[in-house]
């Protein structure tokens, strides 16, 4: 049961629930009634009427949807799959190494396509990583039913369905995990990175390592649980190992018994902690908030101020989803163990994520 103000206590399905996961404290009706009395307010001014019958006369008067001729299916089903899921190689890693070398620390946080090519073509097993229970992008490629449907959406559209858009449809419609931006990395770890000892709990999809690479720390070691990312890692230092001075050192280890057992001692670490109860990396069942705070967020906080050096700081990028109060969680979290909040960068489109940066106690 949810209060509304001018009703009192009303059953949860009765109130609008927005996408940040904010309910308001008016109910449905309650809302729609502000909504009528805000555009009956709104037709009260001569010109905002205007302008308001303007638009929906030129809206009315658009020029129809051209109809746009779709090959048979099975024919167009074989022209798609001709197309690579993987994107042809146009970077280089001195060419990628120039570029992020010159990222200057913004917020938000810069967000250019530097080096998301060269990830895309070395982390192909992201396309099997599930967001939400959806398939990955792999079993849509494989699936008739999608890649049909997906086409009748962008014919609906009025374009016709070349491959790479189907394939741009098919990941979001699987909510492919993303990359974490290199030239975003690339600026933190310019910042308070140069010249020290990093570690990164979570390789990932290689983003925050590409931008180590190119921003002059003196080394990286990086664990995860995925054997592929550690491999691939190890192979992307390789490639910048002539144009690069980072020491770096990938390891297929779960990060708390590593923050545990290890000796090295590390001035910055930067992370993006894993959504355990949203991504499925296939390591296993998704697990509830409660156990991925047991998980993630208490081993995380306990093992930096075990492994940082005096004065040692760490950055966690996060964001509050419904139901998951991530970054809220790591805040508390990070401030009850005695760390203080030093500063915070925007991340992302969305609102919400943030990379926040902590001094050790």
């Amino acid at each position: 049961m949810r209060v509304c103000k001018n009703h009192g206590e009303l059953p949860d399905d009765s109130f609008f629930v927005r996408s940040s996961g904010f309910c308001p404290h008016l109910c449905r009706v309650c809302e729609r009634d502000r909504a009528k009395l805000r555009r009956r307010a709104r037709y009260a001014d001569p010109a905002e009427r205007a302008r308001i019958l303007a638009q929906n006369t030129k809206s009315r008067t658009r020029a129809a949807v051209p109809k746009v001729v779709v090959p048979d299916t099975p024919a167009l089903l074989e022209e798609i799959r001709r197309h690579s899921l993987i994107p042809a190689l146009k970077e280089t890693p001195a060419g990628i190494f120039e570029k992020l070398q010159k990222v200057p620390l913004t917020s938000p946080l810069v967000q250019n396509l530097t080096g998301i090519n060269y990830l895309d073509n070395m982390f192909v097993h992201r396309n099997d990583a599930r967001t939400d229970g959806l398939p990955s992008l792999n079993e849509m490629w494989a699936s008739d039913r999608d890649i049909i449907r997906t086409v009748q959406y962008i014919v609906g559209t009025g374009r016709y369905p070349k491959p790479e858009i189907v394939v741009r449809n098919l990941k979001f419609n699987c909510l492919q995990p993303s990359h974490f931006f290199p030239s975003a990395a690339a600026s933190i770890f310019q910042e308070f990175g140069v010249g020290r000892d990093c570690y990164d709990p979570f390789a990932g999809w290689g983003g925050r390592a590409l931008g180590a690479l190119c921003s002059g720390v003196a080394s990286l070691v990086s664990t995860d649980l995925q054997q592929k990312s550690v491999d691939q890692c190890t192979k992307m230092a390789e490639h910048f190992a002539d144009i690069s001075a980072v020491k770096t050192e990938f390891r297929h280890a779960d990060f708390s018994q590593f923050m545990e057992q290890t000796d090295r001692r590390f001035d910055f670490i930067f992370t993006s902690p894993p959504f355990v109860s949203t991504e499925d990396y296939g390591l296993g069942k998704s697990a509830s908030f409660r156990e991925w705070t047991n998980k993630i967020v208490l081993p995380l906080v306990d093992g930096a101020r075990r492994v940082l050096k005096p004065g040692g700081k760490v950055a966690i990028h996060a964001q509050d989803r419904k139901g998951m109060p991530v970054l809220s969680t790591f805040m508390g979290v990070f401030l009850a163990a005695g760390f203080r909040l030093e500063s915070e960068y925007k991340y992302g489109r969305k609102e919400g994520q943030k990379v926040i940066v902590y001094a050790c106690p």
